[in-house]
């Protein structure tokens, strides 16, 4: 039904959105052929200004507008919903701060000990300062009873929506998602937070390729929230991305789990990155909690063939099933992804200085004159002379001895000169933030064997 353009006026006013005063003044700004004569198309008026959004203009024109307004908030956009309820972009009214909001589920905002853990739990994760955390700023009681939290704005997406565009992720950028993760969750476990609901629609990426912790130390509320809506042994709903992602142990108590149940939780989202699959699969939430209790873990490299065996051995043991299989602490899981990520630079490194040198050495072949033979070209020479040179395409590093022609001897300067030079060329370096802080590979160590 059409709204006259003094009823949706009057709804604009309501709201506290925009006062009768800024409305006309907007529409004063045209001509008297482009006044808007309906409410629609003063609607369009509106959102064309950047007065409203497009959201506020539809809550609005169906009378929804008081929502719109939480205490010091003023809700911009509608960004999604779970089992937390729904997820607001909003504005800070007096401090123009752009925050995430998110309401707790009308069903649980007459639940006493619901909102008491609510508040309990969101002031435990405001002490949380962390660049892989997202902040939380706020928690209040809007008129009406509503209750929700507030938190800091992350302009990205979650892993989950990037899975869905980039799936499988390559392994430097997994390892590089991962190892933020943990260190926020380290963080976390050191100021007596601990997660319990680690997955990758958790994890949030930012512009600049930041990785940053969603909902945490709200677990507890979540899993409330779950357990009024549905039967959790019954109904899939919110639960099944989350048992997806389940250590063993928090099936039978999620209140008595430690750090060790996040670390679990974050080996599963590492396998879910790297395959696009989940770690163990079942047609039901028990037939998945019982894969997590009983079946082997699945090999990794079988499904990823590229995957280090030292990054295998680390993603066993943080999805071994009993906890003391563990590593005992995320500081034990960074340890040995940093390490990892070093061996990878090396790796790297190492490669692009052969490849290098295998190129100068190709380049020289054909074009240079007999020189004087002595001890080191002799041996060069005698080994060239007997080598195979039919696998020379088939090799990505060139040996020495397959660079050189017999009649075409390199002298020991030349063969001087093309390391130093191979030893003065920075390795190109893979995007991803964990190469930010690494320090300055000094080349001229390198060994060449």
């Amino acid at each position: 039904m059409a709204l006259a353009l003094d009823q949706f006026i009057q709804r604009i006013s309501d709201s506290c959105v925009m006062s009768k005063e800024d409305i006309a003044e907007s529409m004063a700004a045209l001509p008297s052929e482009k006044q808007p004569h309906d409410g629609a198309a003063l609607a369009k008026l509106l959102v064309r200004n950047k007065e409203l959004t497009a959201y506020q203009a539809q809550q609005i024109y169906a009378g929804k507008g008081k929502l719109l307004v939480l205490g010091n908030y003023l809700i911009l956009d509608k960004i999604g919903a779970g089992g937390m309820g729904q997820v607001f972009k909003a504005r800070h009214k007096r401090m123009n701060r752009i925050v995430t909001v998110k309401l707790l589920p009308p069903e649980l905002n007459k639940d006493e000990a619901i909102i008491k853990r609510f508040h309990r739990e969101a002031e435990a994760a405001a002490k949380l300062n962390h660049p892989n955390i997202v902040i939380a700023h706020d928690a209040d009681e809007a008129p009406g009873g509503i209750h929700f939290l507030v938190m800091e704005y992350v302009e990205g997406r979650d892993l989950a929506q990037v899975l869905q565009s980039e799936s499988p992720l390559s392994i430097e950028r997994a390892l590089d998602f991962v190892l933020q993760a943990a260190r926020g969750l380290e963080f976390a476990h050191e100021n007596g937070v601990v997660h319990r609901d680690i997955k990758p629609g958790n994890l949030l990426l930012d512009a600049k390729g930041v990785v940053k912790i969603l909902d945490m130390g709200l677990a507890r509320v979540h899993d409330a929230a779950v357990q009024v809506a549905h039967d959790e042994l019954t109904k899939s709903g919110d639960m099944i991305g989350t048992v997806d992602y389940m250590a063993p142990e928090q099936a039978f108590s999620t209140h008595t789990v430690d750090g060790r149940a996040d670390i679990y939780s974050l080996g599963c989202t590492w396998f879910r990155l790297l395959t696009y699959r989940h770690l163990y699969e079942g047609d039901s939430i028990v037939q998945k909690l019982t894969a997590h209790q009983s079946q082997p873990i699945p090999r990794l490299r079988q499904k990823r063939p590229d995957v280090p065996i030292k990054m295998e051995t680390i993603f066993e043991r943080m999805v071994a099933k009993r906890p003391d299989d563990r590593y005992q602490s995320m500081t034990e899981v960074i340890a040995d992804l940093e390490a990892m990520c070093e061996t990878m630079i090396a790796t790297s490194t190492e490669r692009e200085i052969d490849c290098e040198l295998g190129s100068r050495f190709d380049s020289n072949k054909g074009s240079r004159s007999n020189v004087g033979d002595d001890s080191l070209t002799s041996a060069f020479h005698e080994s060239a002379a007997v080598a195979d040179t039919s696998d020379l395409d088939a090799s990505p590093t060139i040996s020495i001895a397959h660079a050189l022609q017999p009649t075409a001897p390199i002298s020991e300067n030349e063969i001087s000169e093309a390391l130093t030079v191979a030893l003065q060329v920075q390795p190109k370096r893979p995007s991803g933030p964990w190469w930010r802080n690494h320090k300055q590979l000094d080349l001229n160590q390198a060994k060449l064997d």
